[in-house]
């Protein structure tokens, strides 16, 4: 680039430093100053030339790429448990929460989830 567009295009940047929200129109005209070739460039000519690049200049730079989530291991293949154990006992769990009749027993029924969570895991594991 010529030290004259490499003026105007520094104008730009200041200009874009001081309020990145002015007009083109403003831009333009101070560019004409410094440099009177600038004046036979059409307004998008312009600002491709001159305010793109001053903006991708003073632009924050980019965000560093995000890291993949890292993928889990595999859960570890289920012992030989004995299915129906585990069914047993998911049916007593679904049978007394059926029973339930009113709030008090369902709740109930639920502080002994722990119970039933740990006697299905012995199941599983045979």
């Amino acid at each position: 680039m010529g030290s004259l567009q490499e003026a105007v295009l520094q104008y730009v940047e200041g200009e874009l430093r001081k309020d990145p929200r002015v007009k083109n129109v403003a831009l333009f005209a101070g560019a004409r100053e410094i440099d009177a070739s600038v004046g036979e460039l059409t307004m998008q000519q312009f600002h491709g030339k001159y305010r793109l690049p001053a903006t991708r200049r003073i632009a924050p730079p980019p965000r560093p790429a995000r890291r993949p989530k890292p993928v889990p291991a595999p859960a570890p293949a289920a012992a030989a448990g004995d299915p129906s154990a585990v069914r047993r006992l998911l049916l007593d769990l679904a049978k007394e929460l059926a029973n339930a009749e009113n709030q008090a027993d369902t709740i109930e029924v639920m502080v002994r989830l722990d119970d039933y969570v740990a006697d299905i895991v012995k199941a599983a594991q045979g």
